[in-house]
């Protein structure tokens, strides 16, 4: 039986190293160039995020969330400042984006195998790691089922899937359910709580909706409109295991309005 791939320093939330950044973010802006003139969409954008943590990006639309996953990304150059990942010089960096991206030519199996295809691993290998994946992600039973055939939340668990393959250092999300409907969205929420319970990744995850991030997050950053820059780092002192019951939870609400407020102002 092919065992479930994990990170080594999974065991206990104990064995964390809470003092040790997996990123660091200094000073950050970014600039785009347009007809009209200059877009400043960021400017001196700060924070550390330790490795195993689940971190949440929050805030009003176009305030440069995705920007700023785009640049840790390498897909957009810094305009100024510096991000740095000071345990890796080369962190290997897993993204997920709204909409789930998947080659419609190939089965659900040949989809999550495609990075390490590309990487030149063994096929054998990559397929007895593509179906661990499969049974984490609960698409047992879809390993030959085309894109067509699948519902959103199953399509978007696909692509976690194909970004966990890689077993990322970081795992970039990009509102991954934006697309869904509302109870949708809220089982995909559960999935990925024990997705990450399983695996442990470093996750920074941009999201619009509050509840969401309390739900999975170690830490929520709230931006401010454009130019974006963080104006809140809050803490989300819940115990895990968490579960869906914990929304109606005084702790979870009072959160909830400290976030509201952080936003609008």
């Amino acid at each position: 039986m092919t065992s479930l791939p994990t990170n080594p320093n999974n065991s206990s939330l104990e064995s964390m190293d809470s003092s040790s950044p997996i990123l660091s973010v200094s000073d950050l802006g970014v600039t785009f160039k347009e007809k009209k003139g200059d877009l400043r969409v960021l400017r001196n954008v700060n924070f550390n995020i330790l490795e195993h943590q689940f971190v949440c990006l929050l805030g009003p639309s176009g305030s440069g969330k995705s920007t700023i996953l785009r640049v840790l990304a390498g897909l957009v150059p810094p305009t100024c400042g510096s991000v740095t990942f000071p345990k890796s010089s080369q962190p290997t960096i897993g993204v997920v984006f709204q909409d789930a991206n998947l080659l419609p030519w190939r089965t659900v199996l040949k989809n999550i195998t495609l990075p390490l295809e590309i990487q030149g691993v063994d096929p054998t290998l990559a397929e007895e790691q593509a179906l661990a994946l499969i049974q984490l992600t609960n698409l047992q039973g879809f390993e030959h089922s085309m894109p067509q055939d699948l519902s959103g939340g199953m399509a978007q668990r696909v692509a976690i899937a194909r970004a966990l393959i890689q077993q990322p250092d970081i795992l970039l999300m990009d509102e991954p359910f934006g697309s869904l409907d509302a109870l949708t969205r809220e089982k995909m929420s559960a999935e990925l709580l024990n997705i990450w319970q399983a695996q442990r990744s470093t996750v920074l995850m941009v999201t619009h909706s509050i509840s969401e991030a309390i739900l999975l997050s170690d830490r929520v950053l709230v931006i401010s409109p454009l130019p974006g820059r963080i104006t809140l780092d809050l803490q989300i002192d819940l115990p895990r295991p968490r579960n869906e019951e914990m929304r109606f939870t005084a702790p979870f609400g009072e959160m909830a309005q400290v976030l509201r407020a952080a936003i609008q102002v």
